[in-house]
């Protein structure tokens, strides 16, 4: 799916049914497709694709962009961490790399946590568990959350059950790592590591249900930090999983959170155009020939779930917002059999819609090979700027404080502007639409 909506040619489906449809934004580019792994992966295999894939187009004498649909919440956010240290790094002229901001923006379900935490003082961090009915067997009710500090220590971290009738403390100095302490009470497993990445140490804490006849306690958990150093510090924490319950609905997070500092490493950063995602089609048909559609969404709006700046250490992201919600695109042979057809499933059974900055940076990934074949020495730095002078300003975007913001970034993806600004000279423009999608406006 993401490779076809940067690169398609659209040509399988042209055979079939003889009209134009789901070509991507580059349809003329090569693709180099590498895997990482299978399922959860090192962040070095990532690193080693990116590697190859300037290799393979060094070697054949030809320009390069990287799409990254792939990211994490499990970092400083500042752009130190080893993964946004090497894009930044292996960005150079004829490379550009884009990455997906992250889906962790929704402010129905906040994620992300701030305190400030002075020399030699404390912060407590609350996590509400709310009522759930928790899974049969054990290991099946748990959650997980980071909190992160940006001095030298040592700190001391406490972790409280509710009402406090249960305690881990730990010590940590400036350069220890913990990989696991734990702590076994009637009212859940308490589980605590603790390391450096970047410009950060991490505090990380998981509670599970381990036995089974405890697991996670309901109320209001307590994490404190006591700063044992000699300069302030922000606190800035992430949720990272929350798997309590038979209906898996939100029953932790902090009691106090926002959607703020949600863009994902490595598109955090300074190597890379980090891409946030915007709604523009919102009925499509199903393979069952029905027409499906989100009425109460209206066309334009940033979508919920896309991750929102800024940096912790202060920059601007996303650099720019794309489509990526129901955007349709080619359909794996190893897709999900379980794949809703009266909802994700286009009307061939070869192609499907999905959401999300996944969708949204391949789109622009192929925007940007379209501007490398008008000049192959691009870097990220210069492409970046190009999207983002040439970016479309609506009022939506300027309904989040005028651009640039932490939503929209620069504003939405013109590559037809962008294009025309990079060559001084018109460019010829074609239209396939299908899917009801948004109105189209030329200048969009």
């Amino acid at each position: 799916h993401v490779a076809g909506t940067a690169a398609s040619s659209g040509e399988a489906y042209r055979r079939s049914s003889g009209a134009k449809r789901y070509r991507g934004a580059a349809p003329r580019a090569d693709i180099i497709a590498v895997k990482a792994g299978d399922g959860p992966y090192p962040f070095d295999n990532v690193i080693n694709g990116v590697t190859y894939c300037q290799d393979v187009a060094g070697a054949a004498g030809k320009p390069v962009v990287i799409n990254m649909s792939l990211g994490t919440d499990f970092s400083p956010h500042d752009g130190s961490s080893f993964e946004a240290q090497a894009m930044e790094r292996l960005s150079r002229p004829g490379s550009v790399i884009v990455a997906s901001a992250g889906n962790s923006g929704s402010p129905f379900s906040p994620i992300h946590t701030q305190k400030s935490l002075g020399a030699g003082g404390s912060v407590d961090v609350g996590i509400d568990v709310t009522q759930y009915t928790p899974e049969s067997g054990a290991v099946n009710d748990f959650y997980s959350a980071s909190l992160w500090t940006y001095e030298p220590g040592p700190y001391e971290v406490s972790v409280f059950t509710p009402e406090k009738q249960d305690t881990l403390t730990v010590t940590i100095d400036g350069s220890q790592s913990i990989r696991d302490t734990f702590r076994a009470t009637p009212r859940g497993y308490i589980s605590f590591q603790s390391s450096t990445r970047g410009n950060g140490r991490y505090f990380r804490i998981q509670s599970l249900d381990v036995p089974e006849s405890a697991p996670p306690a309901e109320g209001e958990w307590t994490v404190r930090i006591r700063h044992q150093g000699n300069s302030a510090t922000p606190v800035h924490g992430w949720f990272l999983d929350n798997q309590l319950g038979t209906g898996r609905e939100i029953s932790a997070s902090f009691k106090q959170a926002d959607n703020r500092f949600t863009i994902g490493s490595p598109a955090t950063s300074k190597g890379v155009i980090a891409v946030g995602n915007y709604t523009l089609r919102t009925r499509w048909s199903n393979s069952n020939g029905g027409s499906i559609g989100i009425p109460d969404v209206p066309k334009g709006v940033i979508t919920s779930s896309s991750s929102r700046g800024p940096t912790v250490d202060g920059r601007m992201k996303p650099a720019i917002s794309a489509p990526g919600r129901w955007i349709p695109s080619a359909l794996s042979d190893d897709a999900s059999p379980s794949l809703e057809p009266n909802l994700g499933v286009l009307g061939d059974g070869e192609h499907q819609v999905l959401n999300g900055t996944s969708m949204a940076a391949p789109l622009t990934a192929g925007s940007v090979a379209l501007l490398m074949q008008a000049d192959p020495t691009l870097s990220t730095d210069e492409a970046r700027s190009l999207l983002k002078s040439t970016a479309r300003v609506d009022g939506l975007v300027q309904g989040r404080g005028g651009a640039p913001n932490q939503t929209f970034g620069a504003g939405k993806l013109n590559a037809l502007r962008a294009l025309t600004s990079l060559t001084g000279e018109s460019a010829p423009l074609e239209v396939l639409s299908y899917h009801e999608p948004a109105g189209f406006d030329q200048d969009a």
